[in-house]
């Protein structure tokens, strides 16, 4: 992943400079990763330029890619992130987290922060 973010000149495949092997996708031409587990076939709806050689890219996903072993629940779409083991992107140049540190939070109801906001009164 990290190699074929490099800033290499356009001519350069940076997929066959990582050695990654492709297959074809299905709804657009690009090809995408054959050994990853999960992938998204996207169209690009708004590019927004942030900085010298810095684009936010907003695109509408076409079709998802999930490896079978990593389906908790196909008929509700529900995968298992925690077995993807996965990284994210996060601030500044070449900064990641690990997933393996989540917890959960309930959502409050709008009733329940009435009622401690009032003190129960209501």
């Amino acid at each position: 992943m990290n190699l074929t973010c490099m800033d290499a000149p356009p001519e350069v495949d940076e997929l066959a400079a990582a050695g990654l092997q492709t297959i074809a996708s299905t709804a657009i031409a690009p090809p995408r990763i054959a050994g990853s587990p999960v992938s998204f076939e996207c169209r690009t709806l708004h590019l927004i330029e942030t900085g010298p050689a810095q684009l936010v890219v907003i695109g509408e996903v076409l079709v998802a890619h999930v490896q079978d072993d990593f389906i908790l629940d196909a008929q509700r779409h529900h995968v298992d992130p925690l077995a993807m083991q996965l990284i994210a992107r996060m601030h500044g140049s070449g900064w990641y987290a690990r997933s393996t540190d989540l917890f959960q939070m309930t959502r409050p109801t709008y009733a329940e922060w009435l009622a401690r906001a009032d003190g129960g009164a209501r």
